[in-house]
């Protein structure tokens, strides 16, 4: 059976040791640990390593220190007159042993430091003094030393660093052991000082819940301890065990916590209210109330837990800070910038500064442990001015009389409208266009269209009788609109006249009575009262008779007797003619006759040349005669 691994365990332990490996990796040493034969140990400044040996005994080393553990340091040896030739000693070595049997100074045998290296059993190069001893535990635990003398030993690490050390407080087993942690109240500091109590000269271990070792440190004399954390301690609340063993091996721990917060609110949001421009102006549309007024978007739930906001308000070259604290006050207001807060939200009224000034709002909020968010800011600059008003022409209604008639409307199912752009208009601009009180998409004008000086459109023609009404205003970036352009026409696109009498009668001539007062009338449709209705009289000469009437509310008409008397007789045409207020023209006419002038001659009456009847005569009387302006088949009648 092979002989079990000789290895040693850490008893007790105070201050920082480290223990390399052969493969060279390293790590700190804790209560419990074991130590391989062959491994390093490196004893920083103040540290102090009991560990247990085979057998039950143990040994303590003090630092500064660096040496190797070997079967024989961790086996014990018996120990005779002639265990030094184990290993030769030097003669500096001899002379220590010696004095230390003899109850003398050890120190007093080693040269001065000044001597040089080699002088004080030095091996390196530096102004150190000691010797190398070899098992020198079991020798040593039954001397004291009641030399006043003190020396300054340093001793070169693994690394070649050097530690400056004076001896430790003598601790042993009867060492009571007790140690506190004091908990560390919420704090943005992610290494903050640990604090606490312990028996003096023995090292307190400070470990996280998961047993990562953050830190030691050696009890004071005062019996505080403080240290401060390896590495940065996660944020929320950590649990903090401080673990202290004396050289009996009995501990003491006791825990604590640590609350981390390096987290800072999110960073405010800052919003000029309804400031939608891209390029940062604010406009007369965006004032509330004739104010600017913004918003600032908080973290509430810091901020109710003792925190603040810092808001500075920038108005036009006027500065305001506002602070808004825990209990949602808002202090700093003044004339011209104001403040209140609700549920998060932080809203800002301040007087317009000057036309094209810059308004600027920054804001920034703090938690209660001093966590800073980033800034949040917005600005914009005051531009409140508007486009001048553009025109609107339907140019369908030709000669703009506020009617589409049916010459203007032609066949055509739809209208032109011309939105005539101001000088002052540019690229960029909106539109905003209704027709007949329904709102149509904004239009961004272009670069072609400010040119052009004008925005065509063709909406759909409205029924007959019905109205176009369109209506036309420009907003800016900034949301100036301007004022509102409008036109309208009706279209109107039918007339109608008749004629009921023209005077001549039934028979449609005008006789000799009837021509001197030839009265005419008749009725309309879509014709507007008011109007004027014509009346002519025209003859086969060209002979014209003309005169006027009114329409009336029921469309009818009468024009007034007139003569006819300029007229020869024969055909006589009657035409009567209105237009509506359209420009709509209709017309009606009657083809009569004028015969004003009828003759009749008797050639004979039967009486003979003596015009007397005799008996002969009177008895078949025959009178025959012929007319002129009579009508073939008139009667004639002879009395």
């Amino acid at each position: 059976m092979n002989a079990p691994a000789i290895q040693g365990q850490v008893v007790a332990i105070h201050g920082i040791v480290k223990v390399i490996d052969a493969q060279g990796h390293e790590r700190i040493l804790k209560a419990g640990d074991i130590i391989q034969p062959g491994e390093h140990v490196v004893l920083l400044d103040g540290a102090t390593l009991t560990v247990s040996r085979a057998g039950g005994d143990s040994i303590t080393v003090d630092g500064p220190r660096d040496l190797a553990l070997t079967d024989e340091t961790l086996t014990p040896q018996s120990t005779d007159k002639s265990e030094a030739a184990v290993a030769k000693l030097a003669p500096e070595a001899q002379q220590v042993l010696a004095a230390l049997e003899n109850g003398q100074d050890p120190l007093a045998q080693l040269d001065s430091a000044a001597a040089g290296l080699n002088a004080g059993g030095a091996t390196d190069e530096g102004s150190h003094s000691f010797v190398r001893l070899v098992r020198i535990s079991e020798t040593l635990n039954s001397l004291s030393l009641d030399n006043n003398a003190t020396a300054e030993v340093v001793v070169p690490t693994v690394q070649g660093e050097t530690f400056s050390t004076t001896p430790a407080q003598a601790l042993t087993a009867t060492t009571p052991i007790s140690v506190s942690i004091e908990n560390i109240s919420a704090t943005n500091n992610a290494t903050p000082t640990i604090h606490g109590t312990g028996i003096p000269g023995l090292t307190v271990v400070v470990s996280n819940a998961a047993g990562t070792v953050i830190g030691s440190a050696v009890v004071g004399s005062d019996g505080n301890w403080q240290l401060t954390p390896s590495s940065k301690l996660p944020d929320g609340t950590d649990t903090l065990i401080a673990t202290s063993t004396n050289a009996a091996g009995s501990s003491a721990s006791a825990t604590g916590t640590a609350i981390i917060d390096t987290t800072p609110p999110a960073t405010p949001t800052v919003t000029i209210a309804e400031h939608n421009d891209p390029n940062g102006v604010i406009g007369a549309g965006d004032l509330v109330n004739g104010k600017v007024e913004a918003t600032v978007k908080l973290d509430a739930a810091d901020l109710a837990k003792n925190g603040s906001a810092t808001i500075v308000v920038n108005d036009g070259g006027h500065t305001t800070t506002l602070v808004v604290h825990s209990d949602g006050s808002v202090t700093g207001a003044d004339g011209t910038v104001s403040g209140s807060y609700n549920n998060g939200t932080v809203t800002i009224s301040m007087t317009p500064p000057a036309q094209d000034a810059a308004v600027t709002i920054t804001a920034t909020q703090t938690d209660a442990v001093g966590n800073t968010s980033g800034q949040g800011k917005d600005s914009g600059t005051l531009d409140t001015t508007a486009p001048s008003a553009p025109t609107v022409v339907i140019a369908t209604d030709a000669n703009h009389d506020g009617y589409i008639n049916k010459a203007e409307q032609g066949s055509a199912t739809t209208d032109t409208v011309n939105i005539g752009l101001p000088a002052d208009a540019k690229a960029g601009d909106t539109l905003n266009v209704t027709i007949n009180g329904v709102a149509q998409a904004g239009h961004v004008l272009t670069a072609a269209e400010i040119t052009a000086g004008q925005v065509v459109l063709t909406p759909a023609a409205p029924g007959d009788g019905a109205t176009l009404t369109v209506t036309a205003s420009i907003t800016d970036p900034a949301g100036n609109t301007s004022a509102t352009g409008t036109n309208s026409a009706k279209l109107d696109l039918s007339a109608t006249i008749t004629i009921s009498s023209d005077g001549s009668g039934s028979d449609h001539v005008y006789n000799s009575s009837e021509s001197g007062a030839a009265v005419v009338s008749g009725s309309t449709t879509g014709v507007e009262a008011g109007q004027t209705v014509t009346v002519t009289f025209t003859d086969s000469a060209n002979h014209v008779v003309t005169t006027t009437a009114t329409v009336a509310a029921n469309g009818s008409w009468t024009v007034p007797a007139s003569s006819l008397s300029g007229l020869v007789d024969g055909p006589v045409t009657v035409k009567a003619t209105v237009s509506d207020v359209a420009g709509n023209t209709a017309s009606a006419s009657n083809t009569d006759s004028k015969d004003t002038v009828a003759t009749i001659a008797i050639s004979s009456d039967g009486s003979g040349s003596d015009h007397v009847y005799n008996k002969t005569e009177s008895g078949a009387v025959v009178v025959s005669g012929s007319t002129t302006g009579v009508e073939a088949g008139q009667t004639v009648t002879v009395t």
